[in-house]
């Protein structure tokens, strides 16, 4: 995965990847906001391979 910092990246990302999984998060949040890390590896190694920054 990598680090996103601004928008311009966010929208770098999208138009370059035929597939983008973005996942948010914030030091603030609770528990359940973490729950996507529960899932987000299996998804991510169903997609193609793509090149890593």
């Amino acid at each position: 995965m990598n680090s996103i910092d601004n928008q311009q990246q966010i929208q770098d990302e999208i138009a370059q990847d035929k597939y983008t999984i973005m996942k948010f998060d914030a030091t603030w949040c609770p528990d359940y906001c973490k729950n996507v890390d529960r899932f987000i590896g299996d998804i991510s190694s169903m997609l193609p391979r793509q090149r890593s920054k």
